[in-house]
């Protein structure tokens, strides 16, 4: 099977720090080409790939006709017209995270999508998280019954160094930033569309840094995540059944952690010796990803399934509408500050 050839649209933090240290890691890609406006930018990516050729137009490379597909990381504000230029240029599409800034693109986004034979993924990368998976899976067993309430957090501490400096592209907030993944997390675990929005945010060390998030999706469970960009570095999802409870930390887990409906004095000693003693036993783990955010394995595995899927002619999973959707979250939550007031969200239709 020959190599699928990649240019990468785009080298500022995330190309630096997940896309040009994993291509290498993938056997059956190899990288032709970057792009990027910025010339230190490009200079640190193309010591990263020595081999590709370097271009400060992306429209350049679009024009290679030896590239199978891109890789797009530029920055939000400029993603749908990146990715619609990819499709018209025939090339298939990894696009980053979040699919747009606003849901009039995300409509033109869809719509080139859909009359062309280009295949969109969209880089939500945890749900290729072996724990992610797993928690899936022990929902749909039923082994804490129905799904009452998921909980999430997700928050960082602030970046430093080169590869932040040079690559910060404007305050878009942490509703942008790291809410897309748990928006993408409670649909993909829950198997259900979000029905209604409603947020609350503070802008405490930039703009919207601080964003509480509550969804009640479209089999009524209720969804509450808390998201900031200025905090302590933390991932955790929590689901509440009517059978007991299910938990994933994202940095401190070895497997999805079960409580059940009622739990005896000695169960809970024992359970929390096992919280003590898990941090020990991943100790490399931890030590890594609190060194750097960018040290996350499911990343490798969304650029792995997109290949994938690519050279087998599969259909692409997490594709173009679960990034529409995502969207239209966003907008709602955006809309729900601007009113104070719970957001509908709209079924779309198939042929937007």
């Amino acid at each position: 099977m020959s190599k699928l050839k990649i240019g990468l649209v785009g080298c500022g933090l995330v190309a630096l720090s997940v896309h040009l240290k994993n291509l290498p890691k993938i056997r059956d890609v190899e990288l032709i080409a970057l792009a990027d406006p910025n010339l230190k930018r490009r200079e640190r990516a193309s010591q990263l790939a020595p081999q590709a050729q370097v271009f400060e137009n992306y429209h350049d490379l679009l024009a290679l006709p030896i590239i199978d597909a891109v890789i797009i990381s530029v920055p939000y504000e400029y993603h749908a017209e990146a990715m619609i230029a990819a499709i018209k240029a025939g090339k298939h599409v990894y696009l980053e995270k979040p699919f747009a800034t606003n849901l009039v693109d995300a409509e033109q986004m869809l719509v080139v999508g859909q009359k062309s034979d280009r295949q969109v993924m969209v880089g939500f990368n945890y749900r290729f998280h072996p724990l992610y998976q797993a928690l899936k899976q022990a929902i749909r067993s039923k082994k804490v019954g129905e799904p009452v309430t998921l909980r999430s957090v997700f928050c960082f501490v602030p970046q430093t160094g080169i590869d932040w400096q040079i690559t910060r592209h404007g305050s878009f907030g942490a509703i942008f930033d790291i809410a897309p993944h748990h928006i993408d997390l409670a649909r993909f675990l829950l198997e259900a569309e979000v029905a209604e929005v409603f947020v609350q945010m503070r802008s405490l060390q930039s703009q919207n840094d601080t964003v509480l998030l509550q969804l009640r999706m479209t089999n009524d469970v209720l969804v509450q995540s808390f998201f900031c960009l200025h905090s302590v570095e933390i991932g955790q999802v929590e689901i509440y059944g009517t059978r007991g409870k299910l938990g994933v930390d994202h940095y401190r887990s070895l497997s999805v952690e079960y409580t059940a409906p009622k739990i005896g004095h000695f169960a809970r000693m024992n359970q929390g010796l096992g919280q003590i003693l898990q941090p020990l036993t991943q100790y490399q783990y931890v030590r890594e990803k609190l060194r750097s955010p960018w040290n996350e394995p499911s990343f490798l595995r969304s650029l792995n399934q997109f290949v994938h899927t690519l050279q087998h002619q599969q259909p692409v999973s997490p594709n173009i509408w679960d990034g529409y959707r995502n969207q239209q979250v966003i907008d709602a939550a955006q809309e729900s500050v601007r009113t104070g007031k719970i957001i509908i969200v709209k079924k779309p239709s198939k042929t937007i």
